[in-house]
């Protein structure tokens, strides 16, 4: 279970300090900006539409699992829109 206030080092429980919450907070940020910029337009027009719905449950578990990993998070590449 992952409390937002106690990370472990070294088999130890010790509390966060106020920065490493904030880098917390950036590496969750930047997995979901990551992620939901790689999937399909019809998948983000449904996060937005139905935030409690399937595609967002399936985005914040990779966004969970991205984000507690220990490797880098790629830089977030947008797609770009059509212009009429």
């Amino acid at each position: 279970m992952f409390f937002l206030d106690i990370k472990k080092t070294g088999g130890k429980m010790k509390r966060m300090t106020k920065k490493d919450k904030l880098e917390q907070a950036r590496r969750y940020e930047s997995a979901w900006h990551y992620l939901f910029y790689q999937l399909s337009d019809f998948q983000q027009q449904d996060i937005i539409e139905d935030p409690s719905g399937r595609v967002s449950k399936e985005l914040t578990q990779a966004v969970i699992k991205l984000a507690e990993g220990d490797d880098k998070i790629p830089a977030v590449k947008k797609k770009v829109g059509k212009t009429s």
